[in-house]
Protein backbone atom coordinates (compact mmCIF):
# COMPACT_ATOMS: atom_id res chain seq x y z
CA UNK A 1 0.00 0.00 0.00
CA UNK A 2 1.19 3.52 -1.26
CA UNK A 3 0.42 6.63 0.32
CA UNK A 4 1.90 8.57 -2.32
CA UNK A 5 -1.60 10.30 -3.24
CA UNK A 6 -1.93 11.29 0.38
CA UNK A 7 -1.72 15.15 1.07
CA UNK A 8 0.84 16.31 3.34
CA UNK A 9 1.37 19.64 4.09
CA UNK A 10 4.92 20.56 4.20
CA UNK A 11 4.74 22.09 7.96
CA UNK A 12 3.44 18.30 8.76
CA UNK A 13 6.28 16.82 6.93
CA UNK A 14 9.50 18.83 8.24
CA UNK A 15 7.73 17.88 11.84
CA UNK A 16 7.91 14.36 10.44
CA UNK A 17 11.76 14.75 10.20
CA UNK A 18 12.39 16.68 13.28
CA UNK A 19 11.13 13.89 14.82
CA UNK A 20 13.05 11.39 13.13
CA UNK A 21 16.24 13.01 13.91
CA UNK A 22 14.70 13.94 17.61
CA UNK A 23 13.72 10.20 18.56
CA UNK A 24 15.37 6.65 19.16
CA UNK A 25 14.14 4.73 15.84
CA UNK A 26 12.12 8.12 14.90
CA UNK A 27 11.76 6.62 11.39
CA UNK A 28 8.87 3.84 11.95
CA UNK A 29 5.46 4.91 10.88
CA UNK A 30 4.27 3.97 15.01
CA UNK A 31 7.09 6.23 16.66
CA UNK A 32 5.66 8.94 14.13
CA UNK A 33 1.68 8.19 15.35
CA UNK A 34 2.59 8.12 18.71
CA UNK A 35 5.00 11.21 18.98
CA UNK A 36 2.64 13.45 16.68
CA UNK A 37 -0.64 11.79 17.35
CA UNK A 38 -1.21 11.30 13.38
CA UNK A 39 -3.41 8.55 11.92
CA UNK A 40 -1.62 5.62 10.40
CA UNK A 41 -1.94 7.05 6.76
CA UNK A 42 -0.58 10.42 7.70
CA UNK A 43 2.71 8.86 9.16
CA UNK A 44 2.71 6.32 6.51
CA UNK A 45 2.76 9.35 3.97
CA UNK A 46 5.47 10.50 6.19
CA UNK A 47 7.76 7.84 5.88
CA UNK A 48 7.61 7.32 2.40
CA UNK A 49 8.41 10.28 1.20
CA UNK A 50 11.54 10.63 4.33
CA UNK A 51 12.52 7.61 2.48
CA UNK A 52 12.58 8.69 -1.06
CA UNK A 53 14.50 12.07 0.47
CA UNK A 54 16.80 9.45 2.19
CA UNK A 55 15.72 10.96 5.81
CA UNK A 56 15.30 7.18 6.53
CA UNK A 57 16.38 3.39 5.25
CA UNK A 58 13.98 1.12 3.27
CA UNK A 59 12.40 -1.49 5.93
CA UNK A 60 14.78 -4.16 6.18
CA UNK A 61 13.71 -7.43 6.89
CA UNK A 62 13.14 -7.10 10.67
CA UNK A 63 11.02 -4.54 10.04
CA UNK A 64 13.26 -1.40 11.11
CA UNK A 65 14.25 1.79 9.86
CA UNK A 66 17.71 3.50 10.21
CA UNK A 67 17.68 7.61 10.55
CA UNK A 68 20.49 8.57 8.25
CA UNK A 69 22.32 11.35 8.96
CA UNK A 70 21.19 14.52 8.22
CA UNK A 71 23.80 15.53 5.74
CA UNK A 72 22.41 12.54 3.34
CA UNK A 73 19.11 14.49 3.31
CA UNK A 74 20.75 17.80 2.53
CA UNK A 75 23.00 16.14 -0.59
CA UNK A 76 19.06 14.49 -1.96
CA UNK A 77 18.02 17.70 -1.55
CA UNK A 78 20.82 19.69 -3.49
CA UNK A 79 20.62 16.81 -6.05
CA UNK A 80 17.18 17.27 -6.41
CA UNK A 81 17.96 20.78 -7.57
CA UNK A 82 20.21 20.05 -10.07
CA UNK A 83 17.93 17.76 -11.09
CA UNK A 84 15.18 20.00 -11.61
CA UNK A 85 17.23 22.63 -13.18
CA UNK A 86 18.62 20.71 -15.73
CA UNK A 87 18.53 21.90 -19.30
CA UNK A 88 19.84 21.93 -22.62
CA UNK A 89 20.55 24.71 -24.48
CA UNK A 90 21.03 24.64 -28.64
CA UNK A 91 22.86 27.40 -30.90
CA UNK A 92 20.54 27.71 -33.60
CA UNK A 93 22.33 30.10 -35.48
CA UNK A 94 24.16 33.49 -34.96
CA UNK A 95 23.62 34.02 -31.39
CA UNK A 96 20.34 32.74 -31.33
CA UNK A 97 19.53 29.96 -28.46
CA UNK A 98 16.93 27.44 -27.50
CA UNK A 99 16.21 26.20 -24.22
CA UNK A 100 14.82 22.37 -23.95
CA UNK A 101 13.88 20.30 -20.87
CA UNK A 102 16.19 16.74 -21.54
CA UNK A 103 13.32 14.46 -20.58
CA UNK A 104 11.00 16.28 -22.70
CA UNK A 105 13.23 16.46 -25.89
CA UNK A 106 13.59 12.98 -25.86
CA UNK A 107 9.66 12.38 -25.28
CA UNK A 108 9.21 14.40 -28.17
CA UNK A 109 12.10 12.58 -30.06
CA UNK A 110 10.58 9.85 -29.52
CA UNK A 111 6.77 10.98 -30.61
CA UNK A 112 7.94 12.39 -34.01
CA UNK A 113 10.08 9.49 -35.18
CA UNK A 114 9.57 7.79 -38.53
CA UNK A 115 8.73 4.00 -37.49
CA UNK A 116 5.46 3.30 -38.45
CA UNK A 117 2.76 3.65 -35.86
CA UNK A 118 0.80 0.62 -36.44
CA UNK A 119 3.55 -1.17 -34.15
CA UNK A 120 2.98 -1.47 -30.39
CA UNK A 121 4.64 1.28 -28.22
CA UNK A 122 6.98 -0.65 -27.01
CA UNK A 123 8.08 -1.65 -30.30
CA UNK A 124 8.58 1.27 -31.53
CA UNK A 125 10.44 2.58 -28.35
CA UNK A 126 12.55 -0.57 -28.99
CA UNK A 127 14.03 0.11 -32.36
CA UNK A 128 14.44 3.95 -31.39
CA UNK A 129 16.35 3.49 -28.18
CA UNK A 130 18.32 0.06 -29.40
CA UNK A 131 17.26 -1.33 -26.08
CA UNK A 132 15.55 -5.21 -25.14
CA UNK A 133 11.90 -5.34 -25.19
CA UNK A 134 11.53 -5.45 -21.25
CA UNK A 135 13.77 -1.77 -21.17
CA UNK A 136 11.50 -0.40 -24.09
CA UNK A 137 8.24 -2.05 -21.92
CA UNK A 138 9.05 -0.47 -18.92
CA UNK A 139 10.64 3.35 -20.24
CA UNK A 140 6.90 3.57 -21.71
CA UNK A 141 5.68 3.40 -18.29
CA UNK A 142 7.91 5.58 -17.27
CA UNK A 143 7.46 8.14 -19.62
CA UNK A 144 3.49 7.43 -18.33
CA UNK A 145 2.43 6.18 -22.20
CA UNK A 146 0.74 2.90 -22.59
CA UNK A 147 3.14 0.18 -23.67
CA UNK A 148 0.48 -1.62 -25.89
CA UNK A 149 -1.31 1.22 -27.36
CA UNK A 150 -0.39 2.73 -30.72
CA UNK A 151 -0.37 6.28 -29.89
CA UNK A 152 2.60 7.80 -28.05
CA UNK A 153 0.94 10.08 -26.39
CA UNK A 154 1.45 10.56 -22.37
CA UNK A 155 -1.51 9.24 -20.35
CA UNK A 156 -2.76 10.88 -17.00
CA UNK A 157 0.10 13.24 -15.79
CA UNK A 158 1.71 11.11 -12.50
CA UNK A 159 5.05 12.13 -11.23
CA UNK A 160 7.21 13.79 -13.15
CA UNK A 161 10.42 11.86 -14.09
CA UNK A 162 14.14 13.13 -14.27
CA UNK A 163 16.49 12.69 -17.09
CA UNK A 164 18.75 11.73 -14.59
CA UNK A 165 16.07 8.83 -13.52
CA UNK A 166 16.50 7.73 -17.48
CA UNK A 167 19.82 7.47 -17.76
CA UNK A 168 20.18 5.57 -14.57
CA UNK A 169 17.16 3.24 -15.57
CA UNK A 170 18.47 2.52 -18.82
CA UNK A 171 22.12 1.88 -17.47
CA UNK A 172 20.94 -0.31 -14.52
CA UNK A 173 18.86 -2.65 -17.32
CA UNK A 174 21.32 -2.45 -19.72
CA UNK A 175 23.96 -3.54 -17.24
CA UNK A 176 21.84 -6.36 -15.62
CA UNK A 177 19.81 -7.21 -19.27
Amino acid sequence: MTFENYDLPEHDYQLAVETAYKTINGGSVSVLQRKLYWSYARAAAAVERMEVERVVSPMSPSGRREVYPEEMHQLWLENKALRESQRIVIELEKGRFVEHDPKELFFRVLRASKVLKTKKNWVHVMSMVGCGSTVAYRLCALFNVDPEGTVFEKKDAKEDIHMVDIAAFLKDYCDHG
